[in-house]
């Protein structure tokens, strides 16, 4: 393995790939044809590469967990999934296994949130989160529900129980597909 900065001239008078200014190139590929990314050679193979830029989730035959994230912008509205919302993202079911919540800034109006699995993208549900508190103070509240399942005709919704206006945040999944 090498380094951009020992190694830049050596790699590049040996025949190798450098982008950016003269003075100063990054080594991109050596004459090897081996790839290099911020100066340190690439191992992974090119369909492991793939895989996971596809989010197909399987490397050396083991499924990998992916992350569902869905933005949640406050709004006057509290009909199901008016705070964010997000189709199933795979097609197929999917099993949760953590979920959390990152506000980053508190809701003007007294509301708390609820987020779950529901049967469409404007229908509530609370299989996540119940009643989560986002008027207080803006944090990262971490679900309790572990092993929840979600096929692939439902959705997950997150709703307002009064005005969430200036709340920004995210909710997080983690899950793997089944």
């Amino acid at each position: 393995m090498a380094t951009q900065s020992s190694t830049a001239s050596q790699f590049l008078a040996a025949g190798g790939l450098g982008v950016g200014p003269e003075t100063s190139p990054t080594v991109v590929a050596d004459a090897s044809g081996n790839l290099y990314q911020e100066g340190v050679e690439m191992t992974a193979t090119a369909a492991e590469l793939n895989m996971l830029h596809q989010g197909a989730g399987v490397v050396s035959g083991r499924r990998l967990p992916e992350v569902v994230v869905i933005p949640l912008v406050g709004t006057a509205a509290t009909t199901g999934g008016a705070v964010g919302a997000e189709s199933n993202v795979i097609g197929g079911s999917l099993f949760a296994v953590l979920a959390w919540m990152n506000i980053t800034t508190a809701s003007t109006g007294a509301a708390s949130l609820s987020a779950g699995v529901a049967a469409n993208t404007t229908t509530s549900a609370s299989n996540l989160f119940s009643a989560q508190d986002v008027h207080t103070a803006p944090g990262v509240f971490i679900s309790s529900i572990v092993g929840l399942t979600e096929t692939a005709s439902e959705a997950i919704t997150v709703t307002g129980s009064a005005s969430t206006a200036g709340l920004v945040g995210t909710l997080y999944v983690l899950y793997w597909p089944i």
